[in-house]
């Protein structure tokens, strides 16, 4: 997926629609929430954003796929990832946290993405004929 670099266009201007994408959303969030955005509102923006960001990788990757008319989907990509993540959770950990806790916690998440990612897997082989 290399891009060449950009060339000079006298097309629309980027950065004038966010701009004015960005006021839209100061007043939608006004009318919804009945105030802006501001610090110390009790919320954890680097969760939100992060959150946010894994739902816009979601909808980037559903354009590209539907651009693409026929998906890459393999199979294969799954079983790599089942492997990579047994891999962690059976490997010692390099850097242990102070108690230990966050290598336990991380190691959760990744069996719970492992688990995910074998009902997945076997949803895929179940239905293959059909992709």
């Amino acid at each position: 997926m290399t891009e060449p670099d950009p060339i000079k266009s006298e097309q629309q201007p980027v950065a004038l629609y966010v701009f004015l994408d960005l006021a839209e959303r100061v007043v939608m969030g006004k009318s919804k929430y009945k105030t802006i955005l501001t610090t110390d509102n009790g919320r954890r923006p680097l969760n939100d954003a992060y959150e946010e960001a894994l739902d816009m990788c979601m909808y980037l990757r559903q354009e590209i796929l539907e651009r693409e008319k026929t998906p890459r989907f393999d199979l294969e990509i799954l079983r790599r990832m089942r492997d990579f993540l047994q891999e962690i959770i059976y490997s010692e950990p390099k850097v242990p946290g102070p108690d230990g806790n966050l290598i336990r916690s991380l190691k959760d998440h990744i069996i719970y993405l492992q688990d995910t990612a074998d009902e997945t897997l076997a949803l895929l082989i179940a239905h293959a004929p059909n992709l």
